[in-house]
């Protein structure tokens, strides 16, 4: 994994700046496409979760009027995925995913991170979704259900604010908050990005042994 640690280490050790949030979005996926299932190894999405392949159509870095119909929002949401299990199920409520990076080592973000996304599920409520090809990939309700997923460094000053939030719990490792916003059918996940990375190299570590890449414990 040490070829991930560098873009949420300081770029610059004199001056401890870190890295944008675009340089590890960048890593995970691409910035500025739009992607289907085929496109698998265009990405490193199984750092954040590996059933995110099983998504058909996502986007990553794309204002939301660039994938919904009747709508002239200029938000860009990090990453979107729509369509799970790679075919439209008729008369079904599937899912969407947003996935929001915070910059690494920021001791206050910038905007409120649950308000970014939750704003972001507003915008996309009663839209159509068409791929590339035009054709419907998701139609969003009302009552479509969300999972809003929020990487950043867990600063003092970030943990003090997400205690406030929809998103209160901390999770056992203390290396996460969660929490559900009723209003808007939206589960929020918050996750450390050491938690991020931790996590995907124990969920893959015996296949990284099979491969090779690392010794296997002793």
């Amino acid at each position: 994994m040490s070829t991930n640690l560098g873009a949420i280490q300081y770029k610059d050790g004199e001056s401890q700046n870190y890295h944008y949030e675009k340089a590890v979005h960048d890593l995970i996926c691409p910035l500025g496409h739009i992607y289907s299932s085929k496109d698998y190894g265009s990405h490193n999405l199984w750092i954040v979760d590996d059933l995110l392949a099983y998504y058909s159509f996502f986007a990553s870095d794309k204002q939301i009027k660039a994938l919904a119909e009747d709508s002239s929002s200029q938000k860009e949401p990090d990453l979107i995925f729509f369509n799970p299990l790679g075919f439209r199920r008729e008369e079904t409520n599937d899912p969407v995913v947003l996935i929001e990076f915070k910059r690494p080592g920021d001791e206050r973000t910038s905007k409120n991170p649950i308000d970014q996304v939750l704003e972001y599920v507003e915008k996309l409520k009663t839209k159509t979704v068409r791929d590339v090809d035009g054709q419907v990939v998701s139609e969003i309700r009302d009552n479509t259900p969300f999972e809003c997923y929020v990487v950043c460094d867990l600063t003092e000053s970030t943990r003090t604010m997400l205690s406030r939030s929809l998103a209160p719990h901390e999770t056992p490792d203390g290396e996460g908050y969660y929490g559900y916003a009723p209003n808007h059918r939206t589960a929020i996940h918050v996750i450390s990005y050491k938690k991020m990375l931790r996590d995907a190299e124990l969920r893959n570590e015996v296949f990284f042994q099979k491969l090779g890449l690392i010794q296997g414990k002793t």
